[in-house]
């Protein structure tokens, strides 16, 4: 079962028949859905570029920052247009296999987390709470 979140201001806004602002407002929402990728390392930069105490080494940073993930959104952009066809063909015939994977990385995961919660948990307790044993 699919379910689709649908958020009717952002489907209006995208709609106008302006592309201008249809463009901008999908570089708004992109960037909303995507700052939880880029913000740390832009907020890296920006520290470091800080603590050297120059104002031109920050705007530098954020310079090639900006223009890095520019330059990459630009040719990734192009590049799926390009091939999206392949693409698309390609995904549907993995995706099979993508699924079968996942779920078996899944329940290694999830067994390996519980393991090492529980073997952790006891070592905890042995290390800093002796008494409780």
């Amino acid at each position: 079962m699919h379910k689709s979140f649908n958020v009717g201001f952002i489907q209006n806004f995208l709609a106008k028949k302006d592309i201008s602002k249809s463009m901008f407002g999908y570089g708004i929402i992109y960037n909303a859905a995507a700052i939880g990728c880029t913000g740390p390392i832009m907020l890296g930069l920006m520290i470091y570029a800080y603590s050297t105490g120059s104002f031109i080494s920050a705007l530098t940073s954020f310079i090639v920052f900006s223009l890095t993930m520019g330059i990459l959104m630009i040719l990734l952009t192009m590049l799926i247009g390009l091939f999206k066809s392949l693409i698309i063909k390609k995904m549907v015939q993995v995706t099979p296999i993508i699924m079968k994977t996942a779920g078996v990385i899944m329940i290694i995961v999830g067994l390996s987390i519980a393991i090492l919660t529980l073997e952790g948990n006891r070592i905890f307790v042995k290390i800093f709470f002796p008494f409780l044993e």
